[in-house]
């Protein structure tokens, strides 16, 4: 549009600017917003899980990862994105930060999905299994899955470095710039197209599919166990029943909420792949509402661990107040185990653990190591 003359040309240009426009005040206010709720909410949650060895048990430190993923996303992407796309309309920053932009993008995103699937893994080794998984529900084993998870995604997105890069381009005779991942906008070389294709069709199922697949299936087994059979570890107690249902709820929303989140944009994603995305004004919309849907997510889950978490809910507000942080020990536990059973051993009791006896001891060890949120 360039060089249109004519009135339908003239009129055309003039619904751009007032689209650009309003681009433009939109969608930095949405970004702030995210940015600023994100950043507050995500950095109050990874505080209070490294301060309180009480809340340091195998769903808070998946907890923590989930928020770190978005915290890294809420500093190298939307600021970069708000200020070069919206604002400036060019790329400042370099090669390098570029690429270290857009590839936070894409590591994030595998990093909280799959941090979901190890927290949906981790409910049903505590409902399911609740005594045989003891040993192996630690925190350790937990950090050790969290490093080789961080390891294998960035391992695996290390060979798309290159083809993150910011191209400048003319738009209504403006000279301007942009960060992009080259393969989705060149449509002119062969090569790149069989690699566009093939990097967000595995996006899509690496990324999305399988994962909420992995998810689903944990949660049927686990709900079946729950609605139609007695969980292992004894006749527990209806508080403990309910304890155990209060966090699978809490991180089933958390689940359907990233779902809800990123499934617009994967399917943009994947249909501009496959070159079947309309290249219109209405459809561009539809993209940056999709993008401002996945952007939102990583801001959201402090909210619902507040209002869904009575633990997270009084640590918050204590160190908002600048408060000392001090959780009630039996007031929140995750009583996925014998706690809560109507007969309690004594403490020269052994207990069954796969037809072998356990020191109780031991078992109080593990107990203590299984704290709710």
């Amino acid at each position: 549009m360039q060089n249109a003359t004519g009135n339908n040309n003239t009129h055309n240009n003039a619904s751009d600017v007032a689209y650009e426009t309003l681009l433009r005040v939109f969608v930095p206010i949405s970004f702030i917003i995210t940015l600023i709720v994100g950043l507050i909410g995500n950095s109050l949650v990874i505080f209070v899980i490294a301060t309180n060895k009480q809340m340091r048990n195998t769903t808070n430190l998946l907890i923590l990862n989930l928020s770190l993923a978005d915290l890294i996303f809420l500093i190298f992407c939307i600021p970069a994105n708000m200020v070069s796309v919206y604002i400036l309309h060019e790329w400042v920053a370099g090669t390098f930060m570029c690429r270290l932009h857009l590839a936070f993008q894409f590591i994030t995103v595998y990093i909280s999905i799959y941090t979901l699937v190890l927290m949906s893994f981790d409910r049903y080794l505590a409902v399911v299994h609740a005594i045989s998984s003891m040993r192996f529900r630690t925190t350790k084993n937990a950090v050790i899955f969290i490093v080789t998870l961080w390891v294998v995604v960035v391992g695996s997105n290390a060979p798309s470095w290159n083809d993150f890069n910011f191209v400048p381009y003319n738009h209504s005779g403006e000279n301007r710039s942009m960060c992009i991942h080259m393969v989705l906008y060149d449509k002119g070389m062969t090569i790149r197209i069989i690699k566009k294709r093939i990097f967000y069709t595995c996006f899509c199922v690496f990324g999305f599919c399988l994962p909420v697949l992995l998810i689903c299936v944990l949660y049927g087994l686990m709900l079946r166990r729950l609605l139609f059979g007695a969980v292992p570890g004894g006749n527990q107690s209806r508080e403990a029943l309910r304890s155990k249902r209060r966090v699978t709820r809490m991180i089933i929303i958390v689940i359907v909420c990233f779902i809800f989140c990123w499934l617009p944009i994967q399917l943009v994603f994947t249909t501009r792949a496959w070159d079947a995305f309309p290249e219109n004004m209405e459809w561009h919309l539809v993209h940056v509402a999709a993008a401002i849907l996945a952007y939102g997510n990583s801001c959201i889950n402090p909210v619902l661990y507040a209002f869904l978490s009575e633990n997270f809910r009084k640590s918050f507000r204590q160190v908002l107040s600048c408060g000392r942080l001090r959780l009630t020990r039996m007031t929140d536990y995750e009583r996925t185990n014998i706690r809560g059973m109507e007969v309690r051993p004594s403490a020269t009791t052994n207990l069954l653990r796969n037809g072998e006896r356990v020191p109780v001891e031991e078992e109080k060890q593990n107990l203590n190591e299984e704290e709710d949120l």
